[in-house]
């Protein structure tokens, strides 16, 4: 399993990544939300532990949650573990809404931060299994008046970029696996403005 650290504090962020790949998993490291936003892209991690306060603003949470909602929209099936000494009901509350799994509050000891991977790790294990099962899980936040068109959008956007990512972008593989024409998902990658990450 692929894991990503956004952590500015380097001592934290080497004693997470130690621990990890102990553990067997293949970590890596970012220390701002451009190096990690290039990372997510490159390495497609499965689980992110991610520091909401990292620069430029290492005293707001306002990068952090620009992370998670690129995140959200980059790698749908990601699952992000907050790390926040922004404690605040507030701050966890949009982390919530931007797709976040777990969070823990800061200062937290390494054991518990392995802890919220190893159920994300459980998590990403059942959600593959339920694939093979040809049953999808999604999940997102709508708000307004229009609740059911937009959540019914944010659900065809994320299982078409969900399984486009898993077939390699295959077209002809992802109807398949939906049960549906090709023509219906050209339309969808139009749509959506679906691109193949090189």
């Amino acid at each position: 399993m692929k894991v990503l650290i956004v952590e500015d504090d380097l001592a934290l962020a080497s004693q997470l990544e130690w621990m990890l790949k102990k553990k067997g998993w293949d970590v890596s490291c970012a220390h701002s939300r451009s190096e990690a936003e290039n990372k997510l892209l490159n390495e497609k991690p499965e689980v992110v532990i991610l520091d909401l306060g990292i620069p430029p603003e290492p005293h707001s949470p306002a990068e952090g949650l620009k992370l998670l909602e690129f995140i959200n929209v980059e790698l749908p099936a990601c699952k992000v573990i907050v790390l926040t000494g922004h404690s605040e009901k507030e701050s966890i509350k949009k982390a919530v809404k931007e797709g976040a799994f777990d969070y823990v509050c800061k200062p937290a000891k390494p054991e518990e931060i392995l802890k919220a991977v190893e159920r994300a790790s459980l998590f990403l294990s059942a959600e593959r299994e339920l694939r093979r099962e040809g049953i999808y899980t999604v999940s997102f936040s709508v708000e307004g008046k229009s609740v059911f068109k937009e959540a019914r959008e944010k659900a065809v956007f994320k299982v078409i970029k969900q399984i486009l990512e898993e077939t390699g972008f295959n077209v002809y593989q992802t109807a398949k696996k939906l049960a549906t024409k090709r023509e219906n998902i050209y339309y969808f990658i139009k749509k959506f403005g679906l691109k193949r990450n090189e």
